[in-house]
């Protein structure tokens, strides 16, 4: 399986899904664009518990709070949906803030 960190995401106009509407979240022709794409960019053929209500929030365009364990699959729930349409995807992901937060926390309790 390769490093999410090493993995070459650009859009790919052969792999493209349906418009995005809430009519067609089960729609073979995403479903197809999603397999293809999960296939080619991530060598996986299914996703993680999760992944596809994700996937589906973000390709039928409204919003979700995706909460999964380190190492739980959270960036391909973002990355897929970007491959699969041409469109600009937005990624609010406080990992900085978080951090920042912990080790203030930390040096607040003394911990050099």
């Amino acid at each position: 399986m390769p490093a999410e960190s090493s993995l070459p995401i650009r859009y790919d106009p052969a792999v493209s899904a349906t418009e995005p509407t809430a009519s067609t979240a089960g729609s073979s022709g995403r479903d197809a664009a999603i397999a293809k794409a999960l296939q080619r960019w991530f060598g996986f053929n299914v996703l993680r518990p999760m992944q596809r209500e994700a996937i589906d929030c973000a390709l039928d365009r409204r919003d979700a709070l995706v909460v999964l364990p380190t190492g739980g699959g959270k960036s391909l729930c973002y990355q897929l949906p970007a491959l699969v349409q041409d469109r600009l995807v937005v990624v609010v992901a406080p990992l900085i803030a978080l951090m920042q937060d912990q080790g203030d926390g930390l040096r607040l309790l003394g911990v050099p």
